[in-house]
């Protein structure tokens, strides 16, 4: 598991958000980030969403 530090600048917002996730995919002009899930006979659990455009992902910290 690692801990994605992001910096979101949206034109109605920013902020900081830390997420948990094993891993992180850009599609479709979005950041979407994943947990394993614990069936592997289930698809990976979506845990966060944030456009891209917007998103900069400022630390990976790896997690023990």
């Amino acid at each position: 598991m690692k801990t994605y530090k992001l910096y979101v600048c949206m034109p109605t917002a920013k902020f900081y958000v830390d997420v948990k996730a094993n891993s992180c995919k850009n599609k479709k002009g979005r950041l979407t980030f994943f947990k394993n899930n614990s069936n592997k006979h289930l698809p990976r659990v979506r845990v966060a969403s944030y456009p891209s455009q917007y998103t900069i992902i400022e630390k990976i910290i790896e997690n023990k």
